[in-house]
């Protein structure tokens, strides 16, 4: 990627020459993205909104030039900039101009990264979907390299919706794939970054380690764009603590936090879940709990569900280690509901029953959508609603339109008897304990 910053400044130089905006709202674009894998966060920033200014200037461009434009752009707010809403926006107009363009590459790398960006924004069927399709793209194409890409799509989906089977099946499908690759060095760190959660999170230590540790030297991280580099690492930390080494774990924190990425949202609500971590397993909770609230805080300005989730349960895992088991229930308790908005249903076990090991009667379930009178999505939206958020972020959260979320959110006021936004959340918790 860095090796795009020479061409891309010479053909953004030619391109104005010749007054061709949309070729220099492309060129600005991939300018930003080598930016990017320099870790310079602020240039990324004023070559992204130079490129998007260009590409609004030309709202009739050609659909192939606009969807590579929409594409890098997609691709910068996504693994560079931590801006998952942007990401999702462009990435889904994008898109629907793939789905009528002739380049497979094109088109699998739209349908690959969206998959990605829906999975951590919590719309776990709209990444399924998208994952899939990927997948079904690069087959068409006969091309190991797209497949490579969609495979390592698929895996980190399914790894995410904690669909370990699946995830494990395509990891090693795509692990096959090494002898067809050109680039060996590139291949192994996309295949470190895709595989190696999957196998932690089943237990298979040694393997991950295998395919992990070369993958995480100053050299190999190079190869990839920051989002990927700042996934590596937090996987390498969770190796580490899994095998009892709490040194590596701290050196592992250390390169995450100086990323130019961890000071992005989605990189900050990383950077602070896995610091949460090591504070955990270092014996210092009050550290942890500090760390995992703002992580939490983080996430829900990139916005990402599934980082939420995952800092509101390591802030209850601190509060139970600080001896307060009435405040960690209520974190545990947020963690599932949660979960169960977004329709991580493994994860919302996970949290009921770290909830339930604190005692007393917290283990009840949590209600269904059809105890509250409403449809799941309904609830999805209503739970959103009263955490705060606005319309155009409930509909960036779950990809879905703001018209849509306004004719759910008309339909729940009404079946719980509210008229006011400010009203949802005491009118679900009085529904709730009904």
């Amino acid at each position: 990627m860095r090796a795009l910053h020479g061409p891309a400044t010479a053909a953004l130089a030619d391109a104005r020459a010749r007054k061709q905006t949309i070729t220099a709202a492309i060129a600005q674009a991939q300018l930003a993205a080598a930016l990017g894998a320099d870790d310079d966060v602020d240039g990324t920033t004023r070559a992204r909104n130079s490129a998007a200014m260009l590409l609004a200037r030309v709202p009739g461009a050609p659909s192939p030039e606009r969807l590579e434009a929409l594409l890098w752009l997609g691709l910068v707010d996504w693994s560079v900039l931590g801006d998952v809403r942007a990401a999702r926006d462009r990435l889904a107009r994008a898109a629907v101009l793939a789905r009528g363009d002739e380049h497979a590459e094109i088109a699998l790398a739209t349908l690959a990264i969206r998959a990605l960006a829906s999975s951590i924004a919590g719309d776990l069927t709209g990444a399924a979907t998208t994952a899939r399709e990927a997948v079904a793209v690069a087959r068409a194409s006969g091309d190991a390299a797209l497949l490579t890409l969609a495979l390592a799509a698929q895996t980190r989906q399914r790894t995410v919706h904690a669909e370990l089977t699946g995830a494990v099946k395509a990891g090693e499908e795509l692990l096959a794939l090494r002898s067809q690759a050109a680039d060996l060095a590139e291949f192994d760190a996309i295949a470190a970054w895709a595989v190696a959660p999957a196998l932690l999170d089943s237990g298979e230590l040694e393997r991950c380690a295998e395919l992990l540790l070369p993958a995480t030297t100053v050299e190999r991280l190079a190869l990839l764009l920051p989002q990927a580099r700042a996934s590596l690492l937090h996987t390498r930390v969770q190796l580490a603590l899994a095998r009892d080494d709490l040194g590596d774990a701290r050196r592992q924190l250390a390169m995450l936090e100086a990323l130019g990425f961890a000071r992005t949202p989605l990189g900050g609500a990383l950077a602070g879940v896995t610091a949460a971590l090591v504070a955990l397993a270092d014996d210092r909770p009050l550290n942890a709990e500090v760390r995992a609230t703002a992580a939490a805080e983080a996430a829900r300005r990139a916005p990402s569900r599934l980082l939420e989730l995952g800092a509101t349960r390591m802030a209850g895992a601190a509060q139970a280690a600080l001896g307060a088991p009435e405040v960690a229930a209520e974190r545990f308790a947020e963690a599932e509901q949660i979960a169960r908005s977004i329709g991580a249903h493994a994860r919302a076990e996970l949290a009921a029953r770290e909830r339930r090991a604190l005692g007393g009667d917290l283990g009840a379930q949590a209600p269904t959508a059809e105890h509250y009178g409403l449809t799941p999505r309904q609830l999805e939206i209503a739970q959103l609603v009263a955490a705060g958020r606005t319309n155009r972020e409930v509909a960036a959260t779950l990809g879905i339109s703001e018209h849509t979320v306004n004719t759910h959110l008309r339909v729940a006021f009404a079946r719980l008897g509210v008229t006011r936004r400010t009203a949802l959340a005491s009118a679900l918790q009085q529904r709730a304990s009904a």
